[in-house]
């Protein structure tokens, strides 16, 4: 039996020391890639730690200078040339609008929603909450410009958050457009989904002030 044993186990050194350059190679790639692997984790870390950090100077820019957005808007672009497919850039687009808009800005706000509406429509489904609200506000903020045909592509595609809202704003769209009896089916559509007390009241006014 341990002659036997003792055969296996030669037969094992003997086939290393055969094929011990194989053997090398293969470990060394599998180090390398495993190397390779934690290099990248570190890294990505790292850059999006920074991202962080940026992202909150961008908004203490924001509300430190009320009026002045030149300081927020130089470090956005900064960001953007280092750090372009981060979500931060999107959102910092996304608190550049609410700005514009408390400054009575509202061409500057649909400019900054666009682009951030943009770059989240090709981002993967863990950030479809943000997506959707990117859609809403550009909805809204397009409606309130006449810009209904802008608004209603955007209104038009499938959510995953916000359908209450969505329905709402199609009908705000089709009755502005004088479509009522569409825009009646909207705020219904919208009030079979909501759960909000508050935004039932606001859909059954809507509903009841619609003449067809």
């Amino acid at each position: 039996m341990n002659e036997e044993k003792d055969g296996i186990i030669q037969k094992i050194f003997e086939w290393i020391k055969e094929n011990y350059l194989k053997v090398l190679v293969v470990f060394l790639v599998i180090s390398s890639l495993f190397i390779a692997s934690l290099l990248r984790s570190n890294y990505k870390e790292q850059k999006s730690l920074e991202a962080s950090i940026i992202y909150e100077q961008f908004h203490s820019y924001i509300n430190d200078y009320e009026d002045d957005l030149s300081q927020a808007i130089e470090l956005k672009k900064d960001f953007e040339r280092n750090f372009s497919n981060q979500i931060y850039l999107d959102l910092m687009n996304m608190s550049l609008a609410k700005k514009y808009i408390s400054m009575g800005n509202t061409n500057e706000a649909i400019n900054s929603l666009t682009e951030a509406n943009y770059s989240l429509e090709s981002k993967d489904s863990d950030v479809y909450f943000i997506r959707d609200l990117s859609r809403i506000r550009l909805s809204m903020l397009l409606i309130s410009q006449n810009k209904f045909q802008d608004a209603r592509e955007i209104l038009n595609k499938d959510f995953m958050f916000y359908k209450p809202l969505k329905y709402e704003f199609l009908g705000d769209l089709e009755k502005e457009l004088l479509n009522v009896t569409l825009a009646k089916e909207h705020f219904k559509k919208a009030l079979s989904l909501t759960q909000s007390k508050t935004h039932k009241g606001i859909l059954n006014i809507k509903i009841s002030s619609i003449i067809e």
